[in-house]
């Protein structure tokens, strides 16, 4: 069961605990930020049923959230806004860690996604850019958790152009290399006439 589908049992359990039916309870993310992560909607259903105000039923089940929850508040005619407390997400972090699979809610419905990876040029020096293509491989492994199957590959793209001006600039520096010249068959040298300095 994930964290947030023991929260909502959590939540179920404590409105069970105050005398009130319901199915299930269901977190949604807080429209308005400020008044925190997570919204619990089920004050004016309870209230119908029970013919009480709104506002009464939300206040009630408020006063009985233990610890887990901070910035909890109420607004407008019921709405529920808890935001989690430090302590509790470090203890979900800690206990994912130990067994993850416990948290992740996996559907039935897995895709196989293919994942290209924009990687370096190979003609130009490497840069901070470049850690660019672990932000795929970061989203393949959440992928797979989550179920999924992933085909990923790191694209060396765009290397025709640059290498075609690298070996211009070589011919255009040094046109007696053999390389360049029409008639001759080989053997070429083992070794490099440029160094990495000289590509660079």
């Amino acid at each position: 069961m994930s964290f947030i589908k023991e929260t909502e049992e959590y939540v179920k359990k404590v409105i069970d605990e105050l005398g009130y039916d319901i199915d299930r309870v269901k977190l949604e993310p807080c429209k308005m930020r400020e008044f925190g992560q997570y919204q619990i909607n089920v004050a004016m259903q309870l209230a119908k049923a029970s013919h009480k105000n709104p506002r009464e039923v939300a206040d009630q089940i408020v006063a009985h959230l233990d610890e887990r929850f901070t910035n909890v508040n109420v607004q407008g005619p019921g709405f529920i806004n808890v935001s989690f407390s430090d302590s509790e997400l470090l203890k979900m972090g800690n206990a994912a860690m130990n067994d993850f699979d416990k948290f992740v809610d996996k559907t039935g419905q897995h895709k196989t996604i293919v994942l290209d990876y924009g990687g370096a040029n190979i003609a130009k020096e490497l840069h901070v850019g470049h850690l660019r293509c672990n932000i795929g491989e970061a989203m393949r492994r959440l992928l797979n958790l989550f179920g999924d199957k992933t085909i990923s590959d790191v694209h060396w793209g765009d290397w025709g152009t640059p290498l075609g001006l690298v070996i211009r600039e070589i011919q255009e520096m040094m046109p007696d290399l053999c390389y360049f010249q029409e008639d001759y068959h080989g053997p070429y040298p083992d070794k490099a006439p440029v160094t990495n300095d000289d590509l660079g």
